[in-house]
């Protein structure tokens, strides 16, 4: 795992039922790596407002995860792609989540995107706090935030998320350049 936080500190803060959880079984199926498989099954991905959702074949159930997290996805195998086996996780933003089965690395297919397929995390607790840190770091709406409260919420984010991985704001067109520019909007 490449980010090393608190981890507990940061479930705790999420709220109830919105950290999407991996099954052990489908987590050992799409990891590797077994603490990246653990990490899924633990701690799990934070839902974000729906910016993330599951796909239902590999979701623990939890009662307590909100109505729409997980949505039927593509059959739960090993996707080929020029880059290697895929497994197909969720959705992001109205593309699909893969995770890469030999280094866990987190890509999208974004039907937006020029490119089929878009690395976007080296690794799944990288792809898990970037999310945290969208809601974390997102400005209260009772503070009345201005369009420069945004900008240095989009900053802090890339700061805190490149001191762990560089690959997420990497590219000046990548997906989350993409995504920041509604970000406000979300």
């Amino acid at each position: 795992m490449l980010v090393k936080v608190d981890w507990p500190s940061v479930a705790a803060d999420v709220p109830r039922g919105h950290l999407l959880k991996v099954r052990p079984d489908a987590a050992a199926r799409i990891w590797a790596d077994l603490d990246d498989a653990r990490f899924a099954a633990q701690y799990g991905i934070p839902y974000c407002r729906g910016l993330f959702q599951i796909h239902s074949a590999v979701a623990a159930v939890d009662p307590d995860n909100p109505e729409n997290s997980s949505v039927d996805g593509p059959e739960f195998v090993a996707h080929d792609s020029p880059h290697g086996k895929l497994m197909p996780l969720g959705e992001l933003y109205g593309g699909t989540l893969y995770v890469h089965a030999g280094d866990g690395g987190v890509w999208v297919e974004d039907p937006e995107s020029e490119i089929e397929y878009e690395l976007i995390h080296a690794d799944l607790s990288s792809f898990s706090y970037m999310l945290y840190l969208l809601e974390a770091e997102r400005p209260l709406p009772e503070s009345n935030p201005l369009t420069r409260d945004w900008i240095a919420a989009e900053e802090r984010i890339r700061a805190k998320i490149t001191e762990w991985d560089e690959i997420p704001c990497a590219e000046a067109e990548g997906f989350w350049d993409r995504f920041f520019e509604s970000y406000l909007m979300y």
